[in-house]
This record gives C-alpha cells, structure tokens and sequence, in this order.
C-alpha cells in the first residue's frame, strides 16, 4: 500500500492584495522606507547649509537713506572724510562708480550705507557740493607718496561693494562675473590678502602712479587665488596698495 502523498511544502510569503490590509511583514518595511525618506528630507538640507561657508557679517541699508558730510580725500578711490573723522567709501548704484565730485571740496551725500568689518561705504543717491576751497586745505592723499619698497601679497581681488555688504557671499569663483562687471563699472577695487604681517586683511588698489587701476588689469584675476606685488601706501586713510605694473600672477590651484 502506497503512503498518502505529501502535502505541498507551505509557502509562508506574504502577498499584498490591493483591496485587503497589508500584510504585517509588508508594513513594517514601507513603515522603515517612509522614515528613511522623511529623515533625508530633513537632514539633507540641513546637511547641505552646514556645509556653506559663511558668507561674512556684511551689512546692506536699503530700508534707509543716510546722509554723510565731509570733504573728499584727494585720492584714486572716492573716499569722504567727516567732521567727526569718519571714512566712507563711494560707490553708485548698481555696478556704477560713484558721481565725480572735486577733491577737496565739502560734499553732501545721500545714499544707503554698506558696512563690513569697521569699513565703511555709502552708495550714493544724491551728491551736493560747496565751496571747494573753504576750510584749511589737506596735503595730497598719501596714496600718493612714493612709497618705500615693493612686497608680496597674496589673495583675491575682489569689488569692494560686492565683498562689504552689497552680496553674499561678495568674493571667489561663484562671484567673479558680477566682480568684474562692477570693476567694469568702476567700483573700486580691493586685496583680500591671507599673508600679511601688517594684520591688515583688506587694501585698496592703486595705480603704480597712485591713480586708478584700468579694469582690464584685474578683471582677468578676479575670483581666483592670486599673488602680487606692490607697495604699501604709509599714512594712507586706509589701507592702500601701490600695484606694480604686471605684477598680478593667478597661482596654480
């Protein structure tokens, strides 16, 4: 006599029916995925913040006009200095130098006010003058001066009202088309240095000559880590360097 045939081996995986309750097994594994997904959309953004450099403490007013008097410093860069002491930069709006107003003569300006790391900035809105020649007269600005002897810096060249509060972040590789179309424009342009035993980290730029860098000379460096050679303006109202003519070199990443 035969024995009676096996019965088929039990199939214990769970099948999901799309009209009955999951099965346990079935829910606890999209209970997990749903979690997974949740916990990346929360962390991966977070994750990619921390991850920004910060884009420095700079300050942009645009929600009031300030109005500044002084006389302007006799300079390359447009710099108003107050009664009280105070020196403020001048740009125009938009990637515009600031309007020309005399050396020397006593201003009155208006704009919205840019601040960064005790630099100070105005863009300017509305500009009156007075009498040039009232008041005691200033000697020649000091970035001027022949000054003592040629040094090595490094960093980036950056626009100054990008990088003291106008944009953030106002500096490196994801600036550099607005940088060189505000050099373009005029705005004067700064040295953000890493090396400087003078504990200075930013310079105005100057001409060999003391007068105004042609853009083209900066543009093509703007945004990338950059050596050169100049010389430090002393006494100048701030720190100024004295560009030697082709002394930029782009250094090797």
């Amino acid at each position: 006599m035969n024995p009676p045939p096996s019965p088929p081996p039990h199939d214990d995986q769970e099948f999901f029916v799309g009209y009955l309750p999951a099965p346990p097994r079935i829910s606890r594994g999209l209970a997990r995925v749903a979690l997974a997904l949740l916990s990346a959309t929360i962390l991966v953004p977070i994750g990619i913040a921390l991850a920004q450099r910060d884009p420095g403490g700079g300050q942009w007013d645009l929600d009031h006009q300030t109005q500044v008097k002084g006389r302007m410093v006799d300079a390359a860069v447009p710099i108003l200095k107050t009664g009280d002491g105070r020196e403020v930069l001048l740009v125009g709006e938009g990637k515009h130098a600031a309007p020309a107003l005399p050396s020397l003569s006593l201003v009155t300006v208006t704009g919205s006010s840019i601040r960064r790391d005790g630099w100070e900035m105005l863009e300017v809105s509305t500009a009156t003058t007075s009498d040039k020649t009232a008041g005691p007269r200033v000697d020649r600005h000091t970035d001027r001066a022949l000054p003592s002897q040629v040094q090595h810096f490094r960093g980036e060249i950056l626009d100054s009202k990008c990088y003291l509060g106008a944009m953030k972040p106002g500096d490196g590789k994801p600036h550099k088309a607005c940088a060189a179309l505000c050099l373009r424009g005029g705005v004067p342009p700064l040295l953000r240095t890493t090396e400087d035993k003078a504990g200075n980290s930013l310079y105005l730029m100057t001409a060999a000559n003391g007068g105004a860098i042609p853009p083209a000379e900066l543009i093509p460096f703007v945004g990338d880590p950059i050596e050169l050679d100049a010389t430090p303006v002393p006494g100048a109202s701030r720190p100024t360097l004295q560009l030697v003519a082709g002394g930029i070199r782009r250094l090797r990443p």
